[in-house]
């Protein structure tokens, strides 16, 4: 119908054999980032009508020294704190990246650049962390120059590709006929990464359950349920 449409592109390399073998690309609309940046230049109450209301999260923080200034529902909701405990906080204690990373990525950014885009590990009161991709520019607000950010959840998108590159190098572990326990300890690495609150062991074993695998890649708790005799 004529009309335009921003995107926002992440490409990874897959390596494979040391070598680039492709390009996974990732494309979101960012109207809606777009228009709140636009609001904000125009005058804050306009400002303040678009961003309580966008899905995604966004955060506004003293470019100096990165103390939270503002930020809307859905970045509350990301964070696990209030509104209030976040305006207390800077974006070095919210995110649990190094603070090297930090300074060169957020406070060195310069007014009307390209901004920052990249990912950093947010630690909630629950102890769980989730992955934010956070994309950063200057603005004015309020006679001064502050970071405004957009945020997105990007935890599970980050899992997934971490099991297709897990998955990969299982196949290649194989194909390779690299050893068992070797093989064993990536699965086994493999399944607990996605699902932290498990413990996961192979055990090869004849219908005697005589090991006849590498015991190596097995728990020695494991070992013991095995060999126990149960009660019943």
């Amino acid at each position: 119908d004529g009309t335009y449409t921003w995107l926002e592109t992440v490409a990874e390399r897959v390596v494979q054999d040391g070598e680039v073998v492709r390009l996974q690309t990732a494309s979101r609309e960012i109207n809606e980032r777009i228009a709140i940046e636009q609001a904000l230049a125009q005058n804050e109450e306009r400002y303040r009508t678009v961003v309580e209301s966008t899905l995604d999260g966004i955060i506004l923080a003293d470019q100096q020294s990165l103390q939270v200034i503002d930020a809307n529902p859905a970045f509350v909701a990301l964070t696990g704190l209030t509104l209030d405990e976040l305006l207390t906080v800077t974006l070095f204690d919210l995110l649990v990246d190094s603070r090297e990373v930090l300074e060169r990525n957020l406070q060195g950014m310069e007014k009307d650049s390209r901004g920052s885009i990249a990912e950093y590990e947010c630690r909630q009161p629950s102890g769980q962390t989730v992955t934010l991709e956070l994309n950063a520019r200057v603005i004015s607000f309020r006679g001064r120059d502050v970071i405004c950010a957009t945020a997105r959840n990007v935890t599970t998108r980050k899992k997934a590709e971490r099991l297709e590159r897990d998955r990969l190098l299982a196949m290649e572990l194989v194909a390779k006929g690299q050893p068992l326990e070797t093989t064993f300890r990536h699965l086994v690495t493999m399944v607990e990464r996605q699902r932290p609150d498990l413990e996961c062991s192979f055990l090869l074993a004849d219908d005697s359950l005589a090991t006849v695998g590498d015991r190596a890649a097995v728990r020695t708790g494991y070992m013991l349920a095995i060999q126990t005799t149960p009660d019943t």
